[in-house]
């Protein structure tokens, strides 16, 4: 029995039935490697970073294990699903970290423990904010042992940048991962357990449509925007697209008193208060270890990947 939102936006209690599609069982990282990469429609598609550079910008000195193509899950029925602890998540997909590539998971569940609090106060920064220390302390806990053995221990890249300056998807990620003259004497990073998307997820996970395809999109994030009815098939082929205000891990450059959210008022990126309660919603999302495997399921969301413990 999970806890899943019906049609109508209410949490209600769905049981799922595992089909077991293997007799044995494979890692998630096999899984991911050698399912079929997408060109078009929803799917796993393979994202190329030729030609970026990560680390420190103002050097350029290149982070050797950053690999130069990730898997991303993309469009509005990605067959992402994973049972993580009983409750359903959905693969961001696997990549890159500073200690080697990863799968990124995101729960499809609120977390309303800081009621929608980033910071209560004091420094903004991830490291000390009031959500940080609620997920990964009695959020993190309430999850069960055999599932937390599952969890890595990650340094995530918290390297920040505004979302009214940078158009495309490629430029926000490399602004994620590197230091440069434009984000200098900010916290960089962070190692923990629990933590949230940040805005190159959501870009990522367009396809577009007939209107504008997916390199389009992909080329003008800023300017996906639903109250304009502008490039709207980028965000409504997006399945990270939750029609609510988002939190993101990325705290603006420009000015340290506001975070990078995903916002429902144009399905794009915007900026809110830390402080704010109960308009911006938390999705947890977490690596896992690559020895972890799947004992069955199709990715569906009747039928999701099954994490073994």
């Amino acid at each position: 029995m999970v806890r899943v939102k019906d049609n109508a936006g209410r949490i209600v209690d769905k049981t799922i039935t595992v089909k077991l599609t293997n007799t044995t069982s494979e890692t998630l990282v096999n899984i991911l490697q050698n399912l079929p990469k997408a060109t078009s429609g929803s799917g796993l598609y393979e994202v190329s970073h030729d030609g970026a550079t990560f680390g420190d910008r103002t050097g350029e000195t290149e982070i050797s294990n950053f690999q130069k193509t990730e898997l991303r899950y993309a469009g509005s029925n990605a067959k992402n699903y994973i049972l993580f602890n009983n409750e359903l998540w959905q693969i961001i997909g696997y990549l890159n970290t500073s200690s080697g590539q990863k799968v990124k998971i995101i729960s499809t569940k609120e977390y309303t423990g800081t009621n929608g609090v980033y910071n209560s106060s004091g420094t903004l920064q991830w490291s000390t904010s009031t959500l940080k220390i609620s997920l990964n302390t009695p959020f993190y806990n309430v999850i069960g042992q055999l599932y937390r053995n599952s969890i890595d221990s990650t340094t995530w890249n918290l390297y920040r940048w505004d979302y009214s300056t940078v158009a495309d998807a490629d430029l926000i990620y490399q602004y994620e991962k590197q230091k440069n003259s434009a984000n200098l004497n900010t916290e960089y990073e962070w190692r923990g357990n629990i933590g949230l998307i940040v805005p190159s997820d959501y870009a990522y996970a367009t396809i577009g449509g007939e209107t504008n395809d997916r390199e389009a999109c992909l080329n003008a994030v800023h300017n996906w925007n639903l109250y304009t009815k502008t490039m709207t098939d980028c965000i409504y082929n997006n399945w990270m697209f939750r029609n609510v205000d988002m939190w993101t891990m990325i705290i603006q450059r420009s000015s340290s008193s506001v975070v990078n959210v995903i916002t429902s008022f144009n399905g794009a990126f915007g900026n809110r208060g830390p402080a704010l309660e109960n308009q911006v919603k938390v999705y947890p999302a977490l690596y896992l270890k690559n020895t972890v495997s799947i004992s069955g399921g199709t990715g569906s969301k009747d039928d999701p990947y099954v994490v073994e413990v």
